[in-house]
């Protein structure tokens, strides 16, 4: 429904993510349902008991919580209307919405945001060329593309995704500089790797087993911008 988030069962958490737009719009990732969220102003008011969203993206209705099936037509990986268990969310300047799924993939939504609407890019998906030999689980996770991402934030419209399975955070270009997307090349490239030494390396605190340090990471899952601060939340 338009008040129910599905956050875990059985004992297993998901975990989600929240971020308000220009307009004061509060958004919430709902992973158990496969969707994200949108509460106006006027349902946030003091006091207000079970807050009623007015808009879902990733599902068609407010009454839909399964994950669509995937279809040779529409591959999971880049079916751009659905949502696969959402976590972090943010916004950049232009008020486009980013979203991380656990695919593993970040999908960008840019306004008017509209019901039953689709993502307008995709970042971290590496596709098989037919011909060349089908990228490793290994090649697929590092270079440009993501393990499940868990969170993300901008700075200007530059957005930074927190790859949490490869132990570092990349930085993408502006959404208005990135090339066409095409049949073989779907996502840009990150254009600066944050944690580790280059893009290919992914370990956990750059390999070493000593103490953290400033220029490592351990599964980092969430940031928050304060000024020219960027506060890091690292396992």
């Amino acid at each position: 429904t338009a008040k129910t988030l599905s956050l875990g069962s059985s004992g297993n958490a998901n975990r989600n993510g929240l971020a308000f737009d220009g307009q004061g719009n509060l958004w919430a990732s709902d992973p158990g349902n496969h969707r994200v969220l949108r509460y106006p102003p006027r349902q946030l008011t003091p006091n207000k008991t079970d807050p009623e969203a007015d808009l879902v993206l990733g599902q068609n209705d407010f009454v839909t919580g399964t994950l669509r099936p995937a279809t040779q037509a529409e591959p999971a990986l880049t079916n751009k209307s659905t949502l696969t268990n959402p976590s972090g969310i943010a916004f950049d300047q232009a008020g486009r919405l980013y979203v991380c799924e656990g695919s593993p993939r970040v999908s960008v939504w840019t306004p008017p945001f509209r019901q039953g609407g689709q993502a307008t890019r995709l970042l971290g998906i590496i596709v098989a060329v037919q011909g060349q030999p089908v990228p490793t689980l290994n090649a697929t996770r590092l270079g440009s593309a993501l393990g499940p991402p868990e969170g993300v934030f901008a700075i200007g419209n530059n957005p930074f995704v927190i790859d949490t399975a490869n132990h570092r955070i990349l930085r993408y270009d502006a959404p208005e500089t990135w090339p066409a997307e095409t049949d073989t090349v779907i996502s840009p490239a990150a254009v600066e790797v944050i944690g580790q030494a280059d893009f290919v390396s992914g370990e956990s605190n750059r390999g070493s087993r000593g103490d953290a340090a400033g220029d490592r990471f351990t599964l980092p899952v969430a940031a928050a911008v304060s000024g020219t601060d960027v506060w890091i939340v690292d396992s």
